[in-house]
C-alpha cells in the first residue's frame, strides 16, 4: 500500500528536481484497473504521484496523492520552490521567478463541475528564464515559510 499524503503537508519550502506527466496510464482502482491521468514530481528527494479519479464521469477531480517508489524519468537540476495551498490545489512557485511551475489538485470554484488540475509549466523555472533574474523571496522568508 502506498502512503497517502495530504496536500497541506507539502506547504512550505522544497527542492523540486523532476516531473513526469502520464496521460491515460493504467492504475489500480478498487478491484479493477482503469485509465486515468497522473503526474509525478520529486520534492526533496521524495517522489509524489497525484492521480485523477477515473470514476468521476464528465466531472474530474484528484483522487489521491501518495508517496511513490517509481523513479522520475524527467529529472533536472533542483530548484527551490515554495508550496502554497490555494483551496484544494497545491501550487509550487519558483523562488527566483516568482511564477507557478507546478499545480496539483482539484479546482472546485464551480461546485457542480470540479476540475482535475495537473499543470506543469517548465518555462517558469529560473533555469529557463533570463539569467539576470534575482530572487523574489529572501532566504529568510523561504526558510520560515
Amino acid at each position: 500500500m502506498k502512503t497517502e499524503v495530504a496536500l497541506e503537508s507539502l506547504v512550505g519550502v522544497h527542492w523540486l528536481s523532476g516531473v513526469d506527466r502520464e496521460n491515460g496510464g493504467v492504475v489500480a482502482h478498487g478491484e479493477k484497473y482503469q485509465h486515468c491521468d497522473s503526474i509525478s514530481f520529486e520534492l526533496d528527494g521524495v517522489v509524489y504521484t497525484a492521480v485523477e479519479d477515473p470514476d468521476d464521469g464528465y466531472r474530474s477531480s484528484m483522487e489521491r496523492l501518495f508517496v511513490d517508489d517509481r523513479p522520475i524519468e524527467n529529472k533536472f537540476k533542483r530548484h527551490k520552490v515554495l508550496g502554497r495551498l490555494n483551496s484544494e490545489i497545491i501550487e509550487f512557485i519558483d523562488a527566483k521567478t516568482g511564477k507557478v511551475v507546478l499545480e496539483v489538485g482539484t479546482d472546485s470554484n464551480d461546485t457542480y463541475y470540479p476540475c482535475w488540475v495537473a499543470s506543469w509549466n517548465p518555462e517558469n523555472l529560473s533555469a529557463n528564464s533570463p539569467k539576470d533574474n534575482k530572487p523574489l523571496f529572501t532566504t529568510d522568508i523561504l526558510d520560515h515559510a
